[in-house]
């Protein structure tokens, strides 16, 4: 876990360096503060599961590291292009950048008895006739 916070801030970023020295398993045994035996059974355990990669050089770099620095580094060439080079502009605006206002909204309807208001009911002389009968 340690190798790989060294990794993350060295540069080039993703690669096993302090100040842009290659670091031995001596030097990641002192940095780490373990004995140098178990440094590099370690380090050989993870060589052979094919954790990390070294290049021509014999450094030690994380795969993934290097892939997300290169990816980053061609978002930022894009972004100060002025973005996505696929969605650049290259005149004014289209009509589907500025879309047609839409009309507002119309106000919800209460549909459930629940939500209707209750009619007070009006009594005809009919109805009053009816009621006092009974």
């Amino acid at each position: 876990m340690r190798m790989l916070c060294i990794c993350a801030k060295a540069e080039p970023k993703g690669y096993l360096l302090v100040a842009g020295r290659p670091l031995s398993p001596a030097d990641v045994a002192s940095l780490v503060g373990k004995p140098e035996a178990e440094v590099e059974a370690l380090m050989s355990e993870l060589a052979s599961a094919g954790v990390f990669s070294r290049d021509r050089k014999r450094r030690i770099y994380n795969r993934r590291m290097v892939r997300a620095e290169q990816t980053s580094a061609i978002a930022r060439q894009n972004g100060k292009l002025g973005g996505n080079p696929t969605l650049r502009k290259t005149r004014g605006n289209s009509a589907s950048d500025n879309p047609p206002l839409k009309p507002p909204d119309k106000p919800h309807k209460p549909k459930a008895k629940s939500q209707k208001p209750k009619a007070i009911p009006i009594l005809t002389d009919r109805r009053r006739e009816r009621r006092n009968k009974r």
